[in-house]
């Protein structure tokens, strides 16, 4: 023992259980020399060639320097089991190794280590990355790597703690087998559920591994789910009036109509919401003629407004409601007002979309003094005003869908006036037969059954879809599957017996019309089966031969077939874009289903061959393309002859233009205008008869017309 350094330790002995609360003991240390030193402290287990000291702790981790005489304490703590290659339980011979770099000695003293347990070393558990994120319905990938310390094989028990057991493939949990010293790489998985199960917030979970006879190891991770989803803002109703009852004397002080403004929110994330609404025929400068400001104009016309409450929180998966108390004053003399009205969905957070986010509302504000009371002159007046809407001559509203029939001796066409009406071709001209059909609510979409062209079908703005029987003249059925949801478009297949309706939310939905209930004028029908898109959608056609193919098309520019016989979507090479940004018309021909014509909110008309891709030889080939015709306007409407020859289009711009096509290649050789509006033309159709071309059209104009033109292609066929 050296002379100039003496250690005592508080004990020789000492027990210690793996994961278990540490242990220590105390190390006095003499300075026996007559100088000034400091003392170092180092612990040696017997069997460990690391002199890493990551199993103990000392304090202090050097002495301050005492004089010749003095004495030191170091504090050793045990807090893990030595290194030992493969495990160690046991007794273990731990070496004290104190010493002085000033008196260049040392003193050394032995402490025996019982280590309790199996002696078996858990895995170390490795997380690549501890940062995952993912949208609802992603498959979450989580890589583990797993190494097996000890000399034996280690079977080890893999969990995941903190996340829904239902999102965990194999609920979480995996059994890995690793040979001696080696490791194991595993991915857990983790299936997100749709976004209403999964709300957009970070998720604290613990991966933890368990090898028999050895404590659990364990690492904390974080998942991020991302928002996705959307808001569906809808108004019921729609339409008011003031009074909304009858009897004109009690009423005669009601002046305010109340709305309820509906958010249903089917995404991930919670929200708050509100709502701008805006008076649309009322303009600000109307309000200072008198001689007011600007301010108080603008305070005058939000004040008839009152929206309860003025904000509200949406949480995921729910509805709430908001009221809209809209007031507004009653003349004593005069005719009903029909005022609209802006309401603007505003969301908290803007990650998300809102469909129909703005929405017109419509009120009608009765005079206080009933119209049929009010001076003899004035009920002729309205009389004569309203003389050619009782005969029925033509639309009073934008005109949103035209067809010919299969002869061309007939017309259809579909209103927001909320009729449906038929059309005789006389000549170059249309005669009117009357009212086919009149609704309630705007009409979007009409279409005649194929073959016989006895009966329509009518999709509307609420939803509803009827059929009539032309022969009859009598309402055959109507239905719906979501009142509200749009009906954009309108497919029947050749043989009648199938219907497909595309709408608003995206949704298609096929409908049996053979079955017995469609014979009764019911409210609800089973649809035969569904597909949703993630788009809405703009328009349908059935394309190939077999009819076994719908070409269905919306916003994003998106356009995808749905293959009927294998129920799959497949998407098709159009160029994809912004969320405003649509492909409103698409038109096959019946000659030659597999051609497609394509028409788009950019202004652009392109024309498709599909016949490869149909059949499963190749890509789908675009035959031609081109943005002239409407000045890079919107392309409201397309529609190809029967044999393909010809294209007609319809424009935002007001034009109607007529496209000759080569019958071999498809390409466009010619393009001429057949007429210009001032308005926007909404809807278009065209067929090829006795050497001429009929090309009808319909329009926010309010009319229906029929334009002649020379047959410039007699070859094409």
């Amino acid at each position: 023992m050296s002379t100039q350094i003496t250690t005592t330790l508080s004990t020789p002995k000492l027990k210690y259980k793996p994961s278990g609360d540490p242990v220590s003991f105390e190390v006095v240390v003499q300075n026996n020399s007559s100088e000034f030193a400091t003392f170092q402290l180092e612990l040696a287990a017997s069997g460990v060639e690391s002199r890493l000291n990551t199993w103990y702790r000392l304090a202090p981790d050097v002495s301050a320097k005492i004089p010749g005489g003095d004495r030191t304490t170091f504090t050793v703590t045990i807090i893990d089991v030595p290194p030992v290659p493969g495990g160690f339980a046991g007794t273990m011979t731990l070496t004290v190794r104190v010493f002085s770099l000033e008196l260049r000695d040392e003193d050394r003293q032995v402490v025996s280590l019982q280590v309790e347990g199996t002696g078996v070393l858990p895995p170390r558990l490795e997380l690549p990355s501890r940062k995952f994120q993912g949208y609802p319905g992603d498959l979450i990938e989580m890589p583990v790597t797993l190494y097996n310390l000890n000399r034996q094989s280690a079977n080890v028990s893999l969990r995941i703690f903190g996340l829904e057991r239902s999102w965990l493939v194999d609920g979480g949990e995996r059994r890995v087998q690793i040979p001696p010293n080696g490791q194991a790489e595993v991915i857990l998985l983790c299936q997100l559920p749709e976004p209403t199960l999964a709300p957009s917030q970070l998720y604290k979970f613990t991966v933890e591994a368990q090898q028999p006879q050895a404590a659990p190891v364990r690492m904390e991770a974080v998942l991020t789910v991302l928002p996705l989803g959307y808001v569906e803002f809808r108004c019921q109703p729609p339409q008011q009036a003031i009074p909304a009852q009858r009897g004109w004397w009690k009423n005669r002080k009601v002046n305010s109509a109340t709305y309820a403004l509906a958010f249903d929110n089917q995404s991930n994330l919670l929200q708050q919401v509100q709502v701008e609404v805006q008076r649309q025929d009322v303009p600000i400068q109307n309000l200072m003629l008198a001689g007011g400001d600007r301010t108080k104009a603008q305070s005058q016309l939000q004040g008839r407004f009152e929206v309860t409450p003025e904000q509200t929180d949406l949480p995921v998966g729910e509805t709430q409601s908001l009221q809209l108390l809209v007031r507004q004053s009653r003349p004593y003399f005069g005719w009903s007002r029909r005022l609209a009205f802006q309401v603007r969905a505003v969301l908290s957070d803007a990650r998300l979309d809102v469909r129909n986010d703005t929405q017109i509302l419509k009120l009608r504000v009765k005079p206080i003094i009933p119209f049929i009371l009010q001076l003899f002159f004035l009920i002729l007046l309205f009389l004569a005003l309203w003389i050619p809407f009782l005969l029925n001559s033509g639309h009073q509203a934008p005109v949103n869908a035209v067809q010919f029939n299969g002869l061309a001796t007939e017309v259809i066409s579909a209103s927001d006036d909320e009729t449906v009406r038929r059309w005789r071709v006389t000549g170059d001209r249309l005669k009117p037969l009357g009212i086919i059909n009149r609704a309630d609510k705007a009409i979007r979409v009409v279409r005649y059954r194929p073959v016989n062209n006895d009966a329509i079908a009518d999709g509307f703005e609420n939803g509803q879809i009827q059929v009539s029987n032309l022969l009859t003249k009598k309402l055959q059925s109507a239905f719906f599957n979501e009142k509200d949801d749009r009906v954009f478009d309108l497919r029947f297949t050749q043989d009648s017996r199938t219907l497909y309706s595309g709408h608003g939310s995206g949704l298609v939905l096929q409908w049996d019309l053979t079955g017995e209930s469609f014979e009764k004028q019911t409210d609800v029908q089973s649809f035969q089966r569904q597909k949703q898109l993630d788009f809405a959608v703009n328009s349908m056609a059935l394309v190939g031969d077999t009819e076994q193919q719908l070409a269905i098309a919306g916003r994003y520019n998106r356009l995808v077939l749905w293959n009927l016989k294998e129920d799959r979507i497949e998407p098709l090479p159009y160029k994809s874009g912004s969320k405003d940004e649509y492909i409103l018309s698409l038109s096959t021909a019946e000659q030659k289903p597999e051609i497609l014509a394509i028409a788009d909110n950019q202004g652009k008309i392109s024309l498709w061959n599909l016949r490869r891709c149909l059949a499963q030889e190749g890509a789908c080939e675009r035959i031609d393309e081109w943005t002239t015709g409407h000045k890079g306007k919107p392309v409201q409407s397309v529609a190809l002859s029967p044999d393909a020859c010809y294209l007609a289009s319809a424009g935002e711009d007001g034009r109607i233009m007529l496209w000759t096509l080569n019958g071999r290649t498809g390409q466009v050789l010619d393009g001429k205008p057949l007429a210009q509006s001032r308005q926007p033309m909404n809807s278009v159709d065209l067929i090829r008869v006795d050497r001429k071309v009929l090309v009808v059209s319909g329009g926010d104009n309010h009319r229906v017309k029929l334009y002649e033109a020379e047959d410039i292609n007699p070859s094409c066929s």
